[in-house]
């Protein structure tokens, strides 16, 4: 937080002056750019490690779209400065993409929301307490992450199906297990029930 003191309503209304809010020393400070032709006002790096001279690794951040460019406005009835700077709060959304074993976080979109409030002069009664009117400014930023759908695995294949196949499936191509029989699978079980006729006869 940070704020502007003022000892009386005339030295607030001295302050409430109708400045541009680019031209404020709070949002100056950014180094925001308000004429560039694409509408970004800068850029946020899309990864952690975005290379500067790698346009594809920058994400734009661009103005809300509910916000709009608002000028401090003294309203005298009220003794009051209306439009005064509450909050600039930069929104990122960003999603966990790449493998499914190791994703990482990229920031898919940003923007720089703006709100305003009114600062009304205090009126306090004749005490030695001094009588201060102050107008507080806040920066803040929220994450927001992208649902489940939105997420971009890369493809898994499932795990395959192990089917048993039989015994003889590559006959004759693989020798028998016989161990005592030294001829290919179909020769073995060709001498195996030769043996087992004679065994009968």
């Amino acid at each position: 937080h940070c704020y502007e003191e003022f000892e009386s309503a005339s030295a607030l209304q001295q302050w409430c002056t109708p400045t541009p809010l680019p031209q404020l020393p709070l949002i100056a400070a950014l180094n925001l750019s308000w004429q560039s032709p694409d509408g970004a006002l800068a850029y946020v790096g899309a990864y952690g490690d975005a290379h500067p001279g790698a346009l594809a690794d920058w994400t734009p951040l661009s103005l809300a779209p509910d916000t709009t460019l608002f000028e401090r406005e003294w309203h005298a009835p009220s003794q009051s400065c209306r439009n005064v700077l509450a909050l600039f709060e930069v929104q990122v959304l960003y999603a966990e993409v790449g493998s499914a074993e190791y994703p990482y976080k990229k920031v898919l979109g940003a923007q720089l929301k703006l709100t305003a409030q009114t600062v009304r002069a205090r009126r306090c009664v004749a005490s030695t307490t001094p009588c201060v009117t102050r107008a507080f400014s806040s920066a803040a930023t929220s994450f927001v992450a992208l649902s489940e759908d939105g997420r971009a695995y890369d493809f898994v294949p499932p795990l395959p199906k192990l089917i048993k196949l039989p015994a003889d499936f590559f006959s004759p191509f693989v020798a028998t297990d016989d161990s005592t029989d030294s001829s290919t699978g179909a020769q073995g079980r060709r001498a195996r029930r030769l043996r087992q006729v004679a065994q009968q006869a």
